[in-house]
C-alpha cells in the first residue's frame, strides 16, 4: 500500500505549509524578544530546505504538467538567476551570492508547494484557519512588543516577513461557508496586520475581499458592486486621510502625503540609482552593484541584478499569470478557488511590479497555484 496516498498527501503538504507560514511567526517573534536563541539563515529558508526534498517526493493528485507560458518564463527566471550567481560567486560577494541563493530555494519550494496543496479539502482548510487563529492569538499577546519594537535596545523583527506569512496563512478563510465565520476572521486579520504593520498585506488583503465579493455573486450582481466599490474608492480617495485617522489608523494616512514618508524617500534614492546602473549596464546589468538593502524596491531590481533578459522573463511570467486570471471573470460560475486565485493573482502582480524586490517568495507561489488551477482546470495549451 502506497503511504503517500491521496488523504495522506494532503496532510503532509498541510504540515509543509504550516511549518513554513505558521512557525515562521512565533519563531520570528521570540528571537526578537530573546526569548529564543537566533536561528541560522533564518526560519523562511531552513523551513524551505528541510521541505523541500520531501515536497519533490510527494505526487501531485492532478495528471500531467503544466508548461503554460507563466511557467516557461518562471524557469527560465529561475535559469537566469542560477547562471548569474555562478557568473559573479567570489569570496568578496559570497554574502549577497548566499542570499540570493536561499532565494532561488525559498521560490522554488513555494512554487512546488502551492501547485500541489489543495485549498479545496476539507482538513487543509480547518487546520489552517485552527492555526490563522493561533497566529493571530500569538499576534495580539505580543501586540505591545510587535508595534514598539524599534523602542528595544539590539532588537531586529522582520515585520515583513511577519505580515507576508501571516496573509498567507489568512487565504483559507475565503474556502469557509458559513459567511458569519469569514466576516469575523476577516476583521481578525486586518486587526492583526494593523498590528504588524504590513501596510502593503493589509491593503492587498483588503482588495482580496473586494475580488472574492464581487466576483462571487452573479454576473448581474457584479456590475451593481463594482459601481458601489468604484463609489467607495472615490469617497476614500477623497477623505481617506481624515477616515484613516478617526478609526486609529494614522499609520497608513501617510499613503495621501507619500512624498514626506522616510521610506518613500529613501526608495526614491535607491530607484534612482539603480535607475543609473541599468542606463550604464542596459543587458547584462550589474549583479551586487548596490549597498546592503540598498536596492530598487520594485521589478526594476531584477534588471539590475539579472541584465535585460532576467527582467524580461520575470514581467513575462507575471504578466501571462494575470493575463489568465483574468479569464475567471468572464465565466458565468466560478468556484471559491478561482476567485481567490484571481484576487491574489491580481495582487501579487502589482506588488511585485511596484512594490518588492524580484526575490519576493509569494511570486513563487503565485506561479505555483497558477499551475495548479491551469492544469485542473483552463487546461491551457499555448
Amino acid at each position: 500500500m502506497n503511504t503517500l496516498n491521496f488523504f495522506s498527501k494532503n496532510k503532509l503538504l498541510t504540515f509543509f505549509f504550516l511549518g513554513i507560514f505558521f512557525v515562521y511567526i512565533p519563531v520570528t517573534i521570540l528571537v526578537s524578544m530573546g526569548v529564543i536563541e537566533a536561528l541560522p539563515f533564518g526560519w523562511m529558508f531552513l523551513s524551505c530546505t528541510i521541505s523541500l526534498p520531501f515536497l519533490l517526493l510527494i505526487k501531485n493528485d492532478i495528471k500531467g504538467f503544466t508548461f503554460g507560458k507563466p511557467i516557461v518564463f518562471f524557469n527560465f527566471f529561475l535559469l537566469i538567476f542560477i547562471l548569474v550567481l555562478l557568473f559573479n560567486y567570489s569570496l568578496s560577494n559570497s554574502k549577497i551570492i548566499f542570499e540570493h541563493l536561499s532565494n532561488i530555494i525559498v521560490l522554488v519550494t513555494l512554487y512546488i508547494l502551492a501547485s500541489k496543496i489543495n485549498f479545496s479539502d476539507n482538513t487543509f482548510i480547518k487546520t489552517s484557519i485552527f492555526f490563522f487563529l493561533l497566529s493571530s492569538i500569538f499576534i495580539l499577546y505580543n501586540r505591545n512588543f510587535i508595534v514598539n519594537f524599534w523602542d528595544y535596545i539590539n532588537v531586529s523583527l522582520n515585520y515583513q516577513g511577519i505580515g507576508m506569512c501571516y496573509f498567507i496563512l489568512s487565504l483559507p478563510i475565503f474556502m469557509l461557508e458559513k459567511k458569519i465565520y469569514k466576516i469575523l476572521c476577516f476583521i481578525l486579520c486586518l486587526s492583526c496586520l494593523n498590528i504588524i504593520g504590513a501596510r502593503t498585506e493589509m491593503i492587498s488583503f483588503l482588495f482580496i475581499v473586494i475580488i472574492f465579493e464581487i466576483f462571487s455573486r452573479q454576473k448581474n450582481i457584479r456590475v451593481i458592486l463594482l459601481f458601489l466599490f468604484s463609489i467607495i474608492f472615490l469617497i476614500f480617495m477623497i477623505f481617506g486621510k481624515d477616515i484613516l485617522n478617526i478609526i486609529g489608523l494614522e499609520k497608513f494616512s501617510v499613503l495621501f502625503n507619500i512624498e514626506k514618508d522616510e521610506s518613500w524617500i529613501k526608495r526614491n534614492e535607491f530607484l534612482n540609482d539603480g535607475l543609473k546602473t541599468i542606463r550604464e549596464n542596459i543587458i547584462f546589468g550589474k549583479y551586487g552593484s548596490y549597498k546592503d538593502g540598498a536596492y530598487i524596491h520594485n521589478i526594476l531590481s531584477s534588471w539590475v541584478d539579472l541584465g535585460f533578459f532576467g527582467f524580461l522573463v520575470l514581467i513575462l511570467s507575471l504578466v501571462y499569470v494575470l493575463i489568465d486570471s483574468f479569464k475567471i471573470i468572464f465565466k458565468e460560475k466560478s468556484t471559491k478557488f478561482e476567485i481567490l486565485f484571481l484576487g491574489f493573482a491580481i495582487a501579487i502582480f502589482i506588488i511585485s511590479v511596484f512594490s518588492k524586490q524580484y526575490t519576493y517568495p509569494l511570486i513563487g507561489f503565485c506561479i505555483g497555484l497558477y499551475s495548479r488551477l491551469s492544469s485542473k482546470r483552463f487546461k491551457i495549451v499555448y
